[in-house]
């Protein structure tokens, strides 16, 4: 597991960016513009690959990773963006290593907790945190709302 950076090409962790977001309430609302879902992801990314307190960490080659993570840290705590794991590498231990990269990453930035936000319906995702000791805190309902 490594961290990169904006000199690292964007398409292979947009591609792992975008497999992570199958279950994402943004691809599934007709409402939203074609191809914000998209936009949306890409701009995470972005954001996570330039900004001041955050982090992408991959597993596998620099060009061609199976799996990456993405986080960002204040002054307490990290939460953590997009966690995804190439297809054929899914059910292995990719996702629970760069999960524990992550982990040790806060702790020397001496975060008090690490925070994941998922939906509900992805019960694979909720299975896997909780599988490496993450417990549900709260569950919440989100809105959107489409100015016209």
């Amino acid at each position: 597991v490594s961290m990169v950076d904006d000199s690292l090409p964007i398409t292979p962790l947009l591609e792992l960016a975008l497999l992570s977001g199958s279950l994402s309430r943004f691809k599934d609302d007709s409402a939203l513009p074609e191809r914000s879902f998209e936009r949306l992801y890409r701009q995470w990314l972005v954001n996570s690959l330039t900004g001041k307190g955050a982090a992408v960490l991959i597993h596998g080659s620099r060009l061609h990773p199976d799996g990456m993570i993405t986080a960002e840290w204040d002054a307490y705590q990290c939460c953590i963006g997009v966690l995804a794991v190439q297809t054929q590498q899914q059910g292995s231990v990719i996702g629970a290593q760069l999960l524990k990269a992550i982990e040790l990453e806060s702790l020397s930035r001496e975060s008090t907790c690490v925070v994941v936000k998922t939906q509900i319906i992805n019960q694979r995702a909720c299975r896997f945190y909780f599988r490496n000791g993450y417990k549900e805190i709260q569950r919440s309902n989100v809105y959107h709302f489409h100015a016209k």
